[in-house]
């Protein structure tokens, strides 16, 4: 297992090297990937948790770990997520998908994409569905973003710098442009998820 990025660990140029530098590597033991995950987001503070598997097929290795059994196996390992409250959502290429996926995840916990390029333009359309979500129920979205806050700036990368300045007023985080008539908006590169 190669860690890419931590919770705790601000997205910059060492973490997006580590993305970049990605390849196939293997097999595909989706099961144990899967449980792994879980029990990575089950230590995180979180009222909402969601494991998103991006596949290219269905999980098999060299031995044993093929067709119906390793098929089962990821079943499991989603039933162990959701009984956690994790909510696994799965994103393939592979176009045999409607032939399992639907029993592992459920009819509507999972998607195909028809191309690998595509990834970037559905994970665009996913965050502005997300944006759409605090429209609904923006009490808890911003109390998620606060929790998320008091977390960085517990772990020490939620500071004032030369750009913002982090106060708290009240047991809220508050983060402000730094200088008046300036305000420095954050780069992002949409290809990568973190």
């Amino acid at each position: 297992v190669r860690t890419l990025k931590r919770f705790d660990e601000p997205y910059g140029n060492q973490v997006a090297t580590r993305i970049a530098a990605l390849e196939p590597d293997e097999y595909t033991r989706a099961g144990a990937a899967i449980r792994h995950a879980s029990t990575t987001l089950m230590r995180e503070p979180a009222s909402q948790r969601l494991l998103l598997l991006l596949s290219d097929g269905k999980p098999n290795d060299v031995d044993v770990y093929e067709g119906r059994y390793g098929v089962e196996d990821m079943r499991r390992a989603v039933i162990e997520a959701k009984l956690q409250g994790i909510a696994p959502f799965c994103l393939t290429v592979d176009r045999h998908a409607a032939g399992y996926l639907p029993g592992v995840f459920g009819a509507k916990q999972y998607a195909l994409l028809a191309k690998p390029s595509m990834l970037p333009t559905a994970l665009l359309d996913w965050m502005q569905r997300l944006g759409d979500a605090f429209l609904v129920d923006q009490q808890r979205v911003m109390d998620t973003v606060q929790a998320l806050r008091a977390r960085a700036q517990a772990a020490g990368t939620l500071e004032s710098t030369t750009q913002q300045s982090v106060v708290t007023q009240d047991r809220v985080i508050i983060i402000e442009p730094a200088q008046q008539g300036y305000l420095y908006v954050p780069v992002y590169n949409p290809l990568v998820v973190y």
